[in-house]
């Protein structure tokens, strides 16, 4: 039988050619406006709701790509984005080689002027301390202006991509990511909200990258492991003592 049987007088689904002349004549669904043949109101509905269904889809095309776009407003220019996919896990020289991929050699460097704690934890705050020292000798040094430093953490896949967020959808850093400094930078209160062994090797890296300039070699940090929030003794005295007091009072309640 023929989809359209109200436009045809042939019920027995050999006719080709009545409901044909008649379908470009019909008008796209219109919400609010009432037709008279069920058929035909249920197949404009349906060409209505792709319609809908599209531009749904193109508006959210747009979204991500300007998310995106905000994302990478965050990665330096200079970085090299044409590194083609390897099995080599990323290490401290692929990852100078992604930053600067046509400089081998710098007048400076960045030095960490104290030791990160080992192993991190997630969710707890640490800081980084870094000195700008002269790559000869590594003498401190102190330039004539202050100057911007950024902090990255790149994880150990290949090609070197840095990190913006984490497994849940959240920023994978947050504190002082952004620092100003003549000769000693100080990025503190640094919080990495994820554990390393969610990513290969079970291993990131932290770089502090001076914007702005290729005079100074970036201090890019190896093998920092982040771990699941320790205990202390203290919170789990805490945490019996509330379950406890909890216990007593449903025994209480049961008991009234």
């Amino acid at each position: 039988m023929c989809l359209f049987n109200t436009l045809c007088p042939i019920f027995d689904g050999s006719c080709n050619c009545t409901y044909t002349k008649e379908l470009p004549s019909m008008q796209f669904y219109q919400p609010g406006i009432p037709s008279n043949t069920p058929q035909l109101n249920i197949f404009q509905l349906l060409i209505h709701q792709s319609q809908v269904i599209k531009s749904s889809l193109e508006m959210t095309k747009l979204v991500l790509e300007k998310i995106s776009e905000k994302l990478s407003e965050n990665v330096p220019k200079m970085i090299n984005s044409t590194c083609s996919p390897t099995d080599d896990p990323t290490s401290p020289k692929s990852i100078q080689k992604y930053l600067y991929p046509n400089i081998s050699s710098f007048p400076y460097k960045l030095i960490l002027s104290s030791p990160l704690p080992n192993p991190a934890y997630k969710e707890r705050a640490f800081s980084l301390f870094a000195t700008i020292v002269n790559s000869d000798n590594n003498c401190p040094i102190r330039l004539p202006y202050d100057m911007n430093f950024k902090l990255m953490v790149f994880s150990a896949e290949s090609p070197p991509k840095p990190l913006i967020i984490n497994t849940s959808g959240d920023k994978i850093m947050r504190g002082t990511l952004d620092a100003e400094g003549d000769s000693t930078i100080v990025f503190s209160k640094i919080i990495i909200k994820e554990v390393t062994s969610h990513f290969r090797n079970g291993i990131l890296f932290l770089v502090v990258l001076a914007q702005n300039t290729d005079k100074i070699q970036p201090l890019i940090i190896d093998n920092l492991v982040i771990k699941a929030r320790k205990v202390s003794v203290n919170d789990l005295k805490k945490k019996i003592k509330l379950d406890d007091s909890a216990e007593i009072c449903d025994t209480f309640n049961k008991e009234s």
